[in-house]
């Protein structure tokens, strides 16, 4: 799966996880998952971030949205298989279970909406374990250089050393 493919799906998802679990439930959540980052392994990164190559495309015409919410299922299902981390195993599991009771709804879009209002709660929850591991993941590799001390800028303007 290609890059923008791949951030437009995190987008996607975070989007509603958002709608669904409510803007209340991030920002407690998302705090207490940031000190457990450092428990995620590089192994379990490198699930997370190809985690797009897990879900096959579905392009079936007459039921795309069955077949999207199935691979999608499938997808979170095995990679949580590839997770050693058991808060974030718990909630891939989660989110491929409520992507699987949506793709086997009746009454087809309508029931898959219901499916996920019914799990809005167990939706957000897990959603925010993924989006916050795999932001973690992401962002682990990027480094801010640090600057020389006493820079003379144009002008005579000059930055100090900041203490660490």
């Amino acid at each position: 799966m290609r890059k923008m493919t791949q951030v437009r799906f995190v987008i996607a998802f975070v989007a509603m996880a958002v709608a669904l679990g409510g803007v209340w439930m991030i920002p407690g959540s998302a705090s207490t998952r940031t000190s457990a980052q450092a428990a995620i392994s590089s192994d379990d990164c490198d699930a997370l971030q190809d985690i797009g190559d897990e879900i096959p495309s579905a392009s079936s015409a007459g039921n795309l949205g069955k077949s999207q919410l199935e691979a999608t299922s499938e997808g979170m299902i095995a990679t949580a298989k590839k997770i050693e981390d058991k808060k974030l195993k718990k909630a891939l599991n989660t989110l491929g279970g409520i992507y699987e009771d949506a793709s086997k709804a009746s009454l087809g879009k309508v029931g898959a909406v219901g499916v996920f209002v019914k799990n809005a709660k167990r939706y957000g929850k897990a959603s925010v374990t993924f989006s916050t591991s795999l932001l973690g993941c992401v962002t682990s590799n990027i480094t801010i250089p640090t600057l020389p001390s006493n820079i003379t800028l144009p002008g005579g303007i000059t930055i100090p050393t900041l203490p660490r």
